[in-house]
């Protein structure tokens, strides 16, 4: 098999994630420094005019990003240290930011299950040992 490639939008000069499909289009997450800025934000690519146009701005670098089977967009707000929910009204929600009573490192990459659980990833540090502590390798 042969694949062939072909781009899309861009480039944007900056990293790339959280790749999404809404139904119609592709969402994905465009991370700057510093965190707190406006190019920190989500992207829309709608692959029947090839146009990217802005979602989200602000997003405090988020970069994950997971529909619920309900439609309600959720991200890994990677600088903030949280999960939050893109509400759609425009505001943003954050989500439980401690497990065990630490907080997230920095949540990276997040699905939500046919049962609206959120599951994500940690990368960035070690909260086993303290939360776990009779798991080993």
């Amino acid at each position: 098999m042969s694949w062939n490639f072909e781009l899309a939008a861009g480039p944007f000069g900056s990293s790339l994630d959280g790749p999404v499909w809404d139904g119609e289009a592709l969402l994905f997450t465009r991370q700057a420094l510093p965190a707190n800025s406006v190019n920190n934000r989500i992207l829309r690519y709608d692959p029947s005019n090839g146009e990217t146009t802005d979602f989200r701005s602000w997003t405090n670098q988020t970069i994950g990003l997971g529909f619920s089977r309900s439609g309600t967009l959720y991200g890994c707000q990677w600088a903030g240290r949280r999960l939050v929910r893109f509400n759609r009204d425009g505001t943003t929600s954050a989500l439980s930011h401690k497990i065990g009573g630490l907080y997230h490192n920095r949540p990276k990459e997040l699905v939500v299950d046919s049962q609206e659980r959120i599951w994500f990833c940690d990368p960035h540090g070690d909260l086993r040992d303290a939360i776990y502590p009779q798991i080993s390798d």
